[in-house]
């Protein structure tokens, strides 16, 4: 899956003022409210930013928002949106799941965040980080992300 390029996303403003190959990255990672409502104020509720993998469409509006995340009409896609910056990572994930199969995996993954089993996790979390740092007690080094 390639990530949408200019020529697909030129009708909507922003995104031209970045550096070459890293875009907007930085803004958008280290001064990301200033930089969003500088180009707010310059194009609008939706505009695009570019980064090293193509370009982002932000959207400001509360309403517009809304329309995008429920989505009943079912217009946007979770995969087409996350695939290339979480497909790897998260394979099948949630965020990569559209419509029903989406719904009925968050109202399943939903029970787990409720108050009391957060409670206990909270409960047990001491005693495995405190094993799993007493592992690396002594190591010079190790890889914080094996593959």
């Amino acid at each position: 899956m390639q990530p949408a390029g200019y020529e697909e996303l030129k009708h909507i403003p922003g995104g031209e003022n970045g550096w070459p190959i890293i875009g907007n990255f930085i803004d958008f990672t280290t001064n990301t409210i200033p930089y969003f409502q500088a180009e707010k104020t310059q194009h609008g509720d939706i505009f695009k930013a570019s980064n090293p993998l193509g370009y982002s469409v932000i959207v400001t509006d509360p309403k517009a928002n809304k329309f995008f995340l429920v989505d009943e009409a079912k217009s946007t896609s979770n995969q087409l949106a996350w695939e290339l910056a979480l497909g790897e990572l998260f394979p099948n994930g949630l965020m990569l799941m559209d419509g029903d199969k989406h719904k009925t995996h968050r109202s399943i993954i939903l029970e787990a965040f409720k108050p009391k089993p957060m409670q206990g996790y909270l409960d047990e979390l001491p005693a495995v980080f405190n094993a799993e740092f007493e592992k690396l007690n002594g190591l010079s080094e190790f890889d914080a992300l094996p593959r």
